[in-house]
């Protein structure tokens, strides 16, 4: 039978020291939510750590943001590959919606970047939980999602969109049942939620509620930079954040890492640039407010 882990003593052994280095809970799989038969958020794939063919498990979630580039958390490619010391080699991308740990269905990394101002102690305002993997090949049968503009979450506070307001969350891992509550083992594909509550704004986070009493979803663990997405007004998803910390029972509050924010943009934009220099600059703008980023020779105003 296929083992969809990696070997006993490896995963017992990275996943000590994961714990040892982390002392706050990273977030990682969607709770309350439904499996994405229907393939509604292509764009979201699975960050597989393969040993071989016959010994895989998704590690963190993310989404395509170019044809070469996969965004997601910086916890998850730095102590994957900082930390852990895993190959980039034996770092995979799947987009499949029923079964990530699927061979056939591996996209090959070529490199893995986080943020240079990660710190392991991402829960504070100075460290960016950013990060993005360069995949070998394009992918051209996937529409990736597209990025916000600078304070994109800012403006839609401002103009009273975020009241009342829900996120869509998608992404790969574990799951939460009730009752008692439990945690549901990794099943490899992917699941969403369309009704992660907004609560509040900080400078680098949004505050959501993922509380089933209230009707609310979110993450748990599998699902670490996994998009926080919202819809505009042309009916189109925009990613406004990717899944950072939460609550560890994965029944409160849950916390993503905004990337609306000059250092957030200014990272993903370099990284796509160093793979599509031609790459046009032109993130969604906000009700026509306009933004810039800046870095290198490159100025694109939105």
């Amino acid at each position: 039978m296929k083992n969809v882990r990696m070997t006993k003593s490896v995963f017992i052994i990275l996943t000590i020291m994961f714990f040892q280095a982390i002392y706050i809970i990273s977030s990682s799989a969607i709770t309350f939510g439904s499996p994405d038969t229907d393939n509604k958020y292509p764009n979201v794939g699975a960050m597989v750590i393969a040993e071989d063919q016959d010994n895989a498990y998704v590690g963190c979630s993310g989404s395509l943001i170019h044809p070469q580039v996969f965004l997601t958390a910086g916890h998850c490619t730095y102590f994957m590959v900082d930390f852990f010391g895993i190959q980039v080699g034996n770092i995979k991308v799947s987009f499949d919606n029923t079964d990530a740990t699927n061979p056939s269905t591996w996209k090959n990394v070529v490199a893995a970047y986080w943020h240079p101002n990660f710190s392991s102690k991402f829960n504070s305002n100075d460290s960016q939980d950013v990060g993005v993997l360069i995949l070998e090949e394009p992918v051209v049968d996937i529409i990736p999602i597209l990025l916000p503009s600078e304070k994109y979450l800012d403006n839609l506070k401002a103009n009273g969109s975020l009241l009342k307001a829900y996120f869509a969350r998608a992404g790969y891992g574990t799951r939460l049942e009730f009752p008692p509550p439990t945690i549901l083992d990794v099943d490899n594909q992917r699941w969403f939620t369309e009704d992660n509550k907004y609560q509040g704004l900080t400078k680098r986070f949004i505050i959501t509620s993922q509380n089933s009493a209230a009707g609310n979803a979110g993450t748990g663990y599998g699902d670490s930079g996994s998009p926080v997405m919202w819809k505009n007004s042309d009916g189109e998803m925009v990613a406004v954040a990717v899944t950072s910390i939460g609550d560890p029972k994965l029944v409160a509050l849950d916390k993503p890492f905004r990337i609306d924010t000059y250092e957030a943009l200014s990272f993903i934009y370099e990284k796509i640039h160093e793979v599509d220099p031609d790459f046009t600059l032109a993130p969604p703008s906000m009700n026509g407010k306009k933004s810039a980023i800046t870095w290198g020779n490159v100025k694109s105003s939105f």
